[in-house]
């Protein structure tokens, strides 16, 4: 935006266009890592989602019990309680739950992403976070999800999880 003031002075000021979702969700996202933590909620909040965050399981537990989510973002690797834990948890105590929750991990192996999902997780991102991924993710992309043990390029797989329907 440039502006002129009657001093005769002209000013310039950047904008960042905000790149708001399809359709806002709200989302909790848990990860001890501050960073981590940080990163993932301002890339959502920009998106224009509304975003709760944990830094631990004891955290998450009690937002879990304050709030409706469309989705839940997991970091596995958490002490005390670790996300896989915290995720059998959270679906112990609402065994209708249909929240997509999906696994955050530094860990990039087809077999972590297929041991993941078999524990019950809805999908799997590895961090750091690729933006557009977790972008398509958000606006109601529908992600193919297989048990077989896969690499990436042989995924075309059965479609499990359709996140249009279940991202409300």
């Amino acid at each position: 935006i440039l502006q002129h003031k009657p001093n005769g002075e002209n000013t310039a000021t950047a904008i960042e266009p905000v790149m708001e979702s399809k359709s806002p969700k709200k989302i909790l996202i848990v990860d001890d890592n501050k960073i981590n933590l940080m990163l993932a909620c301002e890339l959502t909040r920009h998106w224009g989602h509304d975003v709760f965050q944990a830094n631990n399981a004891t955290q998450a537990l009690h937002l879990f019990q304050q709030h409706c989510y469309d989705l839940i973002l997991l970091d596995i690797q958490m002490p005390e309680i670790d996300g896989v834990e915290l995720m059998q948890m959270l679906r112990q105590q609402n065994p209708e739950l249909t929240t997509p929750i999906v696994a955050l991990s530094a860990t990039d192996e087809a077999t972590e992403k297929a041991r993941l999902i078999s524990l019950g997780f809805s999908d799997f991102l590895c961090k750091p976070l690729e933006e557009e991924r977790l972008k398509n993710m958000l606006d109601g992309e529908k992600i193919t999800i297989t048990s077989k043990l896969l690499t990436d390029s042989e995924l075309p797989g059965e479609t499990i999880l359709d996140y249009p329907k279940t991202l409300r």
